[in-house]
């Protein structure tokens, strides 16, 4: 089998895809493809993927020199990517695993900068960070974060570089926990995903929100690198191209394809694995048992401060460092 490209998926087609409410990530009247509508994101998309694969082979090489593999077992990786803007989040999850006793976050992240002053702050403090070679004079990620808005600006562009990287690390043949930075771990999440995937393709984070025009929030995925794992998420590579802004919704569309009906995946518990949307305890959170944390919608630093799970401070945070502009500077 193949994996789904644009003009194979017909994600714009009615009878494939079902019509949802502002779905428009998968709406076109004019061409059952979606390229009618969406040329101008797709030369965009296509320009940043075409970077990525440009330099794949070195990446190749850093990632089994980074993360090598023994004889037996499952290995798992991190995998993120992050601006400027939303580097004060990230450091507040690498805070959070040291400050929990949870591991040593740079023995499982790969994480990918997206510009000068990320990478030299995420080296410097010892993170395995992929270099900047894949972008060029014409390919530019803003380092701008703008918290009162989700998926917009940088965001967009991020997600997908997230999406390629993970992609290499399952060909690889690694467990990838796809992950947002907007997150924070109590406890070490990998014996129960790495339990849980047994005889599956992936796990997924539940997500709330109406507008995520499904149930998988891809905050916080963990792919098992089955060979339907590895079609699907090459037909997301295929298929991001036509993202304008929400890969959640874009993501849950291609999950509900006729193509995927046999992929074996599972929402993980919400009491192990916590979406804080609204409220912490009213939804199942639980301070003895929960493993991780995921800050959904805006004002992410606001509700990780309200609960008590704000970790980048001077007093507790290795990684926090003067010389360098705490959250409300960047």
């Amino acid at each position: 089998s193949e994996p789904l490209t644009i003009d194979s998926a017909f994600l714009c087609d009615e009878n494939i895809q079902p019509v949802l409410p502002n779905n428009k990530e998968c709406l076109c009247d004019k061409d059952p493809t979606c390229r009618a509508c969406f040329h101008k994101r797709i030369e965009h998309n296509e320009n940043l993927r075409s970077a990525l694969a440009a330099t794949e082979l070195q990446r190749k090489l850093r990632l089994r020199k980074w993360f090598p593999k023994g004889k037996r077992g499952i290995k798992s990786i991190i995998v993120s990517a992050v601006n400027y803007g939303q580097l004060y989040l990230f450091l507040n999850w690498a805070c959070s695993c040291i400050e929990n006793k949870v591991f040593d976050p740079r023995e499982y992240m790969w994480i990918v900068p997206t510009d000068i002053d990320t990478y030299t702050v995420l080296k410097k403090f010892g993170f395995n960070a992929e270099p900047l070679g894949w972008m060029t004079n014409k390919l530019h990620v803003s380092k701008k974060y703008i918290p009162f808005k989700a998926n917009v600006g940088a965001h967009s562009d991020i997600n997908n570089v997230i999406l390629a990287a993970t992609s290499l690390g399952l060909q690889l043949g690694y467990h990838v926990l796809m992950m947002d930075v907007d997150v924070v771990f109590l406890r070490n999440p990998f014996p129960v995903l790495e339990k849980a995937v047994a005889r599956r393709d992936f796990l997924g984070m539940h997500a709330p929100r109406v507008d995520s025009l499904g149930f998988i929030n891809t905050g916080f995925i963990y792919f098992a690198p089955t060979d339907k794992t590895l079609i699907f998420v090459k037909s997301l590579e295929n298929l991001y191209l036509l993202k304008t802004h929400s890969d959640q919704s874009l993501f849950n569309s291609v999950l509900r394809h006729p193509s995927f009906q046999q992929l074996d995946f599972r929402i993980l518990p919400r009491q192990l694995f916590f979406s804080l949307w609204r409220s912490l305890y009213k939804y199942g959170f639980n301070e003895n048992t929960t493993l991780a944390v995921h800050a959904i919608g805006v004002r992410k630093m606001e509700k990780f401060q309200k609960y008590g799970f704000w970790h980048f401070v001077p007093e507790k945070c290795e990684f926090y460092d003067r010389e360098f502009p705490g959250p409300e500077k960047f």
